[in-house]
């Protein structure tokens, strides 16, 4: 049968290559697997087994009840039993509950830091909370550990005052009865859950969280970057939510950092404190000044060569991952390029130093058979074929700069002894200079040829190199078009104002009044001259504009910091690239989760990474400050957020968590989502504790925060009113006079009743002090688009002023209602007490006293404090509707107006509608249970509600369920009897 099974899954070549002898398959029942051992299985093995059958089965694993049983019990020892709980750590399809992973995940460390005697596992509990967060989540552990043929183990608090005795011969005390088992089997746990806790075993003299706690919880936390509702389909909490939850939690200081815009600001001052000061800055997106190099690595000479009478390798490479620094490479393939022709073409499998870990191989995305990497030659065993076969060749890859380069030269340097000594040309950059209308610049998209079949990549180092080699063919056959026949002449080809490369993040805070117009600009600039689908700025712009700012190297993954350290970089260039910063950040472990739970980077290597980010900054004496990613306050807000990150956003892109959520459309992991809320004390030490190094801590958390926000002088946004008016020369002033006046006589006559006088001076005399400017340039436009014979509509509360009515610039008169004679210009005030809102309200017939003709009522009865305030305070705002077609004319004719620099495009700030809203969390549960068809929507959001509160909600849907069933009862019944 097990033979069987192994075929039918398509695994039996993977099992006659291990040795599973005596190994047993059996389908006991329907659904349920039976996994018969003559022993006790490895963790190693253990782990081969099921990865193989969870990767043939894949989402059906989860429908699949398998049982490990075991013909001849033996004794685990401890070491074997601590492999089993890693293994778990790394195995997301074991468990039901992916929160119960990543509470295990993040517990690791005191969960495999255990006693062991006489089949009990021993942890060391700090208090009674500690244990309580356990208990449950143990009894689920205890269920897996069964599943896997260990039904035997049994859990307990370490006892207080005796140690105990490891089955290793350790000693630790001999107190068994002083410890109580509080995870025996479900049937005992309601006895056993109030028990003693027993002390913390330090075996490094591990840092005291609870002394920690006690000492530091009169001191005030500091935050350099949160992130509010106006970055787009991100942030989720307000201004107002911050400043209040960052009081309860007594924090001496929050830096606003939204992405590309600095609209929260007026909101955040007005909770600007002596308890709590607001620091205002803007996450930016930063680019070099020139576009990646499209060749590197190369001498001068090769720039004058003739691009044909050169030879080409092309080659692509397959790792374990994205990280340089960390990852490997597992296969190379290459294909030799000259003048048309393909030379030779091979490929290596190369066998990896370390374990491919099994969050890898749960997701792995290429054909590559793990087992035959096994037998595979090492790297250093291929470097030498290499450096043969590729003499004399210039290297080509897609995306090399980022990718390829540097895992080639840290294996050239390693090995070797130098660096990678080939000219390398990166198809990527080169596809940008030639094909910049392009939406996609994928090897697929570039490489698809019209009226051929849509080519996909294999993931396999040859095929991919082919694939390659066409699209080689393709820029060459391009360049030869552009009349290009040496590299140094593609540089005439580039457009200065096209970037459609990725940038890294910055945090920029304003320290000065100086330094706040100094960010205003660089907002601005990158809405302007820089917006390269997103807005951007230039290394230059940040260095040009410096004056009284302070530029903080973002800790995230897009920041620059994070792809120095993960990717093989030289001492000397980093130290180069952090020189540039006033400050680094360092985020939390926990922000990114989602890398070590899917196996893109471990725990460890996030953990060494960020060691050697605060030590280069540290030599270099730049202030590291611990951050974390802040995009709500509250915790339980991730639900909001899970919510934006399962839809998609602004133009149809997903948010970039979103692969990493769905793995990419394959399984439901928004629970691997890292939390971004406005931590307490006690959260921000949990997130560094790791580091065990009290004084380290104390820098990251407190005194290096504290040392750049001391740097930050009072910073006032509320600037005095914009006098709209400073820009008229006099000539718009008379313009407007003879625009209004002119029309008040076509309407009126010669002589101006004396409420119409009354009114034009009234408005007259607000309007010339400060918005001559504006009420001239609307005149101007809209008077152009009549000339043209196009319609233009105002809307908004312009219409309260007569003086617009009488310049075009509104159709609507907001006088008070009056009798009026069109044909000998008679004019009276109408008086009402009736409740009227408009002239057209009235019926009444009246004829003139003049000259008898048939009066109308005109007016709105508008008063102009609509529009400008009781004072004039308010800033004026008018809004012109143009016809799509007419648009384009009307905004270039500003530009004529005022000049090209004068004037730039803006939109609107968008909200979620209740309908849109809706629309999100409906398709939010659509997803979920397409991914994970266990999804229970009622238990994801129980989070959010009230604990105090649960139990009369509970209630109250119970009896809504009864109602309802009630209800169709009897209409049921009603239905029957009709028949």
């Amino acid at each position: 049968m097990s033979l069987e099974f192994f075929k039918k899954l398509g695994i039996e070549k993977e099992i006659a290559t291990n040795d599973w002898s005596g190994l047993e398959i059996n389908f006991s029942a329907p659904g349920r697997l039976e996994i018969v051992t003559p022993h006790l299985l490895s963790a190693t093995k253990i782990s081969q087994l099921l990865y193989l059958i969870y990767n043939k089965l894949n989402y059906l694993f989860d429908y699949l009840d398998f049982q490990v049983a075991i013909r001849e019990g033996a004794a685990i020892d401890k070491n074997e039993l601590k492999e089993y709980f890693v293994f778990l750590c790394s195995a997301p399809f074991l468990w039901k509950d992916k929160k119960d992973l990543i509470f295990f995940c993040e517990q690791k460390e005191l969960l495999t830091n255990f006693s062991w005697r006489r089949s009990v596992v021993y942890l060391p509990f700090s208090n009674p909370k500690t244990l309580a967060e356990w208990k449950p989540r143990l009894i689920n552990l205890k269920e897996i550990l069964k599943k896997l043929g260990l039904s035997d183990l049994r859990f307990a608090s370490q006892p207080k005052e005796n140690t105990i005795k490891n089955n290793d011969g350790a000693s630790q005390g001999n107190s068994e009865k002083r410890t109580r088992h509080f995870v025996v089997d479900k049937k005992e746990k309601r006895n056993n859950f109030n028990l003693p806790n027993g002390p913390t075993i330090s075996q490094n003299k591990k840092i005291n969280k609870s002394a920690l706690l006690q000492e530091w919880k009169e001191r005030k936390l500091w935050e350099l970057g949160v992130h509010t509702k106006f970055s787009t389909l991100d942030g989720i909490s307000s201004p107002a939510d911050y400043a209040a939850s960052a009081r309860q939690k007594n924090y001496a200081a929050l830096a606003v950092t939204d992405h590309y815009n600095v609209q929260a600001f007026p909101e955040f001052s007005q909770h600007q404190s002596p308890d709590l000061k607001i620091i205002y800055g803007c996450e930016m997106e930063m680019l070099e000044d020139k576009l990646p190099p499209y060749l590197f690595n190369h001498s001068t000479a090769i720039l004058d060569q003739k691009i044909n009478n050169l030879t080409y390798c092309v080659f692509d490479l397959e790792t374990t991952g994205f990280f340089s620094e960390y990852n490997e490479i597992i296969e190379i393939g290459y294909v030799i390029y000259h003048q048309g022709e393909i030379i030779r073409e091979k490929e290596y499998l190369i066998r990896p130093k370390k374990e491919i870990p099994a969050e890898v191989l749960a997701a792995w995305y290429t054909s590559i058979d793990p087992q035959e990497l096994k037998k595979a030659p090492l790297i250093q065993e291929i470097l030498p074929t290499l450096s043969r076969e590729w003499e004399g060749c210039v290297l080509v890859a897609h995306n090399a700069g980022k990718f390829d380069y540097g895992f080639l030269n840290k294996v050239w340097k390693e090995h070797l002894g130098n660096e990678l000594p080939y000219p390398v040309l990166d198809t990527l950059p080169l596809s940008w200079i030639l094909f910049p209308d392009r939406k996609s610049y994928s090897l697929e998209r570039l490489s698809h040829v019209p009226g051929r079949a849509k080519v996909i990549q294999t993931h396999r180092a040859l095929d991919d190199s082919k694939l390659l080699t066409e699209l080689l063919e393709k820029l060459l056959k391009t360049l030869k078009e552009n009349k290009i026949n040496q590299w140094g002449q593609v540089q005439e080809l580039i457009k200065d104002d096209f970037f459609p490369n990725r940038g890294c993040k910055v945090k920029v805070l304003a320290a000065s009044q100086e330094g706040l117009h100094n960010l205003y600009r660089l907002v601005t600039l990158s809405h302007t001259e820089r917006l390269f689908k997103k807005p951007c700025v230039f290394r230059s712009d940040l260095a040009k504009y410096r004056t009284g700012l302070l530029v903080g190297a973002a800790g995230g993954r897009e920041g620059e910091t994070f792809a120095l350290f993960s990717s093989f970089n030289f001492a000397a260039k980093k130290r180069e690239k952090l020189l540039f910063y006033d400050y680094v950040e360092v985020n939390s472990l926990q922000t990114f989760r989602y890398l070590w739970l899917n196996g893109q980077i471990s725990e460890v290597e996030l953990k060494e990474m960020t060691k050697k980010i605060i030590s280069a900054a540290e030599e270099l004496k730049i202030p590291v400050v611990a951050s974390h990613h802040v995009y709500y306050c509250q915790n339980k807000e991730r639900l909001l957020k899970e919510i934006v990150v399962a839809n998609k956003g602004m133009n149809g892109s997903r948010h970039y968590l979103y692969n990493q959520a769905t793995l990419e459309d394959k399984e439901d992991r928004f629970a691997y989502l890292p939390p971004q809320h406005l931590l307490n004390l006690q959260e921000m030490i949990d997130n560094w504790l790791w580091l065990n190094d009290k004084q380290l801590i104390e820098k990251l958390i407190f005194k290096c925060p504290q040392e750049v926000a001391s740097q930050i002088g009072e910073v006032n946004i509320k600037q005095p009113p914009l006098n709209y008016s400073a820009s008229s020369s006099g000539q718009e002033e008379n313009d407007l006079v003879t625009a209004y006046t002119q029309r008040a006589n076509e309407i009126f006559g010669s002589y101006l009743p004396d409420f119409v006088k009354e009114r034009i001076t009234r408005e007259w005399r607000i309007i010339q002090g400060r918005y001559v400017f504006i009420y001239w340039l609307a005149y101007k436009v809209v008077h152009k688009t009549h000339q043209d014979g196009s319609l233009v509509g105002s809307r908004g509360s312009i219409g309260s002023s007569f003086i617009a009515y009488l310049c075009r610039i509104t159709d609507l008169n907001p006088l008070p209602f009056y009798k009026f004679c069109w044909n000998c210009r008679y004019a009276k005030l109408y008086e009402t007490k009736s409740r009227v809102y408009s002239c057209y309200d009235y019926q009444e017939k009246e004829n003139c006293p003049t000259c008898s003709s048939l009066l109308t009522i005109e007016g709105h009865n508008l008063p102009f404090e609509t529009f400008f305030g009781w004072e004039g305070e308010k800033t004026p705002d008018i809004d012109l509707n143009f016809s799509g077609e007419y648009q384009k004319i009307a905004h270039n004719y500003v530009r004529q107006l005022l000049g090209e620099k004068s004037v730039y495009r803006i939109g609107t700030i968008n909200t979620l509608s209740q309908q849109t809203a809706e629309i999100f969390y409906r398709e939010h549960l659509k997803l979920r249970k397409k991914l994970n068809s266990g999804f229970n929507e009622e238990k994801w959001f129980r989070e959010w509600i009230d604990g105090e509160k649960l139990p009369a909600l509970e209630k109250k849907l119970v009896q809504t369920r009864q109602e309802k069933a009630r209800l169709e009862a009897e209409l049921k019944k009603m239905e029957s009897q009709k028949e």
